[in-house]
């Protein structure tokens, strides 16, 4: 009796140890292949960098940061934000969002205060971008994107306060800001 139990004794150790160290090649394969990384260029320290899974993006902003601001908007004023999204990686990106956070708006929606957002493909891929929206209130997704392999995306994010007909002597003046970032 005590060689039957020896047996599988044995038997289960070695189950036991062969789930184990096919656990952890898993888990090896796991990290090493989910490896993400998206950095962000920019001049300005609160830029952040970004993990995720399955390639590698860099935003570049061509005035060196992302916010977009203006702290006395009046009727008819336009600010443009021009940026680059490229993947550096080796796979492609399925999905990436542009996103506006840190947003502060005090004007009302529909009140005038707009974006435009187009966007272009350096290998004459579609992506997508988003035709006249009311500014938001709070932080929001903007578009989502895919980009493949070697791909740069351009941006280009324009901020326009109109004047809708209405009576809007209430916001002469107002600021707003917004930070343009991905994720």
């Amino acid at each position: 009796m005590d060689a039957g139990r020896d047996v599988l004794n044995k038997r289960q150790k070695l189950i036991l140890s062969l789930i184990f160290v096919l656990f952890l090649l898993l888990a090896l394969i796991g990290i090493t292949y989910a490896y993400f990384l998206t950095r962000i260029i920019g001049n300005n320290t609160t830029d952040k960098s970004v993990e995720g899974t399955l390639g590698e993006l860099e935003i570049e902003y061509k005035d060196g940061n992302g916010l977009i601001n203006n702290d006395n908007m009046m009727i008819g004023d336009t600010l443009v934000k021009t940026f680059t999204v490229e993947n550096t990686g080796t796979l492609r990106v399925g999905s990436y969002k542009v996103i506006f956070e840190n947003v502060v708006n005090p004007i009302e929606l529909g009140d005038g205060l707009v974006y435009t957002l187009t966007c272009e493909s350096s290998k004459n891929i579609p992506c997508n971008g988003a035709s006249k929206t009311n500014f938001p209130k709070s932080d929001a997704d903007i578009v989502t994107n895919s980009i493949g392999v070697g791909e740069i995306q351009t941006y280009t994010l324009t901020v326009t306060y109109e004047d809708n007909s209405y009576d809007q002597s209430d916001y002469m003046g107002a600021s707003f800001q917004a930070k343009v970032n991905i994720e």
